[in-house]
């Protein structure tokens, strides 16, 4: 009985190797889609960059430690101290698709849209 265990294991196993073992074809279907970059076509104004650099221009009249979120959740971008009555100035890089961020000091949160690559803001 132990001998047709090992046999019906063995033709198992072989029934399920020999499907896999297919060769694969070497020219596969001409859909037309460019598999080598050199081969592409990419319109010339296309941007292939995926993050970006905003400068932040900050003030306010009370010192604290400003945020700067992503909208949509708690991560932040950058975290620094601001001076009351100074220009905070930071260059942050950001996703490209972000079009606007969430600036946070003090309990004070103003959601400010980016156009461009500089934004400025006043606490009040």
């Amino acid at each position: 009985m132990k001998k047709l265990n090992v046999i019906v294991a063995f033709l198992f196993v072989a029934v399920l190797a020999l499907p896999s073992c297919k060769k694969m074809d070497k020219n596969p279907d001409e859909s037309g889609i460019s598999k080598r970059m050199d081969e592409m076509t990419v319109d010339p104004t296309f941007n292939w960059g995926t993050s970006r650099v905003v400068e932040f221009s900050l003030t306010t009249a009370t010192r604290g430690v400003v945020y700067i979120n992503q909208t949509e959740s708690q991560d932040w971008f950058h975290k620094g101290l601001i001076s009351s009555g100074e220009v905070y100035v930071v260059s942050v890089t950001i996703p490209s698709n972000v079009n606007e961020v969430k600036l946070s000091l003090n309990g004070t949160v103003a959601v400010v849209p980016i156009t461009g690559n500089k934004v400025s803001y006043q606490f009040n």
